[in-house]
């Protein structure tokens, strides 16, 4: 196969897989794989390997995280039946899982480039340092949910007279 050919294959969405029968086979080491496959995610899938904000928490999740201890568990379990705050806290694990993965993914990438490459580690490494950037960010921001003062307490607080109503 001339390199032309080989470049072309490397563009291919079954490239992993010929990579990995490749491995199996012993043609190549684990080194030769890893690197190749990294080489192969640079060149189809690295612009997509990026932070997924984290979502805006519902106004009464912002209440909630500003209580203290003692009046969150007044809360009736009934405020984390409200749909609004189900689907933060869906979209929320959903976000933590993709940046889980992205930045494995991205570390993996950084450790399967040969050192001499240093214009592809530079990018990844690059890319590693803005994903750390704005997991940052949402902590701050998160921080500042759990410290802002709030003089509403969320639906579904027990005011003291038994009954769950906001």
């Amino acid at each position: 196969m001339t390199q032309e050919q080989e470049e072309k294959q490397a563009h291919t969405p079954s490239f992993p897989l010929q990579l990995f029968q490749k491995r199996q086979r012993n043609e190549i080491s684990q080194e030769e794989f890893d690197q190749q496959l990294a080489y192969w995610t640079l060149q189809t899938g690295f612009e997509n390997m990026k932070y997924t904000p984290m979502p805006i928490p519902p106004q009464d999740l912002k209440e909630y995280y500003a209580m203290d201890e003692f009046d969150k568990k007044k809360v009736s379990s009934d405020f984390w039946k409200q749909e609004d705050i189900k689907l933060y806290i869906q979209l929320k694990d959903e976000a933590r899982i993709s940046n889980d993965g992205e930045r494995s993914g991205l570390e993996m990438l950084l450790k399967n480039l040969p050192e001499k490459d240093e214009e592809n580690r530079a990018k990844v490494q690059e890319a590693l340092t803005e994903f750390d950037r704005r997991h940052k960010q949402d902590e701050e921001l998160m921080k500042g949910y759990k410290h802002e003062n709030s003089f509403h307490r969320p639906k579904y607080y027990d005011h003291g007279r038994g009954d769950s109503g906001g």
